[in-house]
């Protein structure tokens, strides 16, 4: 209840490990204030039975050995690449930056230089981080939060495309996070999280339906959403919804992992299979 742990994100390694990543204030061996970013690798491979196995005690991210101390909570998007995890990182009307290739797997804090990487796009990377599509490319909000852009965070092209991403949706979230392909039967849907605690489900190109199946649950034990992002496991039978969430719009959260119901089950709630999300 002294910290605030925000945004979880798990995803899975090529040797079915896992690495979650979270932002949070809690303290840390190497001076932590305000919002830091952390990472915590399992400690035993992800057996796709949809009950997470423990993982190693979670470690600081920082800047030439000192935590990021960010003023602000911070907005975060994970990439996986092999056993290594890209992180991409956020804060309001900041620019979105990237730690790099690092390892997960630590005992002592990730170091990652000299500072975060602003990402090479330069004309897009002032706009909101959302999440990463399912090719792996940042998405990005304009900060008005009428359209929505996908690009290369490597390219260095000079502008900010929008390559079919129409649903404006899309761009009032604070957090957007892949399903399954072969769980939906679209190639983009998305659960969409809002800092007023509201879950939906979007894609690229249809505004979607409130999730007010998971918002009700959540409200029945007294909580709020603050972020929500689906684990896809090796198989449909490993996925998983975690999130984050408090007492109070603006509170304090805890993460949690949700068993019931799978990503599948919630999406097929509002969604027919091969269909494009409605209202």
């Amino acid at each position: 209840s002294a910290t605030d742990d925000y945004s979880p994100i798990i995803v899975r390694l090529s040797n079915n490990y896992l690495a979650l990543v979270f932002a949070s204030t809690r303290s840390c061996p190497q001076s932590c204030s305000n919002h830091n970013i952390f990472v915590a690798s399992s400690v035993a491979a992800y057996n796709d039975m949809g009950v997470l196995p423990a993982f190693n005690t979670p470690q600081v991210i920082t800047a030439n050995a000192s935590p990021l101390n960010n003023t602000t909570r911070w907005r975060l998007a994970v990439q996986p690449s092999g056993t290594s995890i890209i992180v991409y990182a956020q804060s309001p009307g900041g620019q979105i930056s990237s730690t790099g290739s690092i390892n997960p797997v630590s005992a002592t804090y990730i170091n990652v230089g000299a500072s975060l990487n602003p990402i090479t796009e330069y004309m897009c990377y002032t706009n909101n981080l959302l999440g990463l599509d399912a090719a792996g490319f940042m998405i990005a909000a304009n900060a008005a939060g009428t359209q929505t852009y996908r690009f290369n965070p490597n390219s260095v092209s000079g502008m900010c495309p929008t390559t079919g991403m129409t649903n404006p949706k899309l761009s009032t979230g604070t957090h957007i996070s892949l399903m399954r392909q072969t769980t939906t039967g679209i190639a983009d849907g998305y659960i969409v999280s809002n800092t007023a605690g509201q879950v939906s489900a979007q894609s690229v190109t249809s505004a979607g339906p409130r999730l007010d199946w998971l918002e009700l649950g959540l409200k029945a034990n007294g909580l709020i959403a603050t972020g929500v992002s689906v684990m896809q496991g090796a198989s449909e039978s490993g996925d998983l919804i975690t999130f984050s969430a408090a007492t109070a719009v603006g509170g304090q959260s805890d993460m949690y992992v949700l068993q019931s119901p799978r990503p599948r089950n919630l999406w097929s709630r509002y969604v027919a299979y091969g269909t494009q999300p409605v209202p």
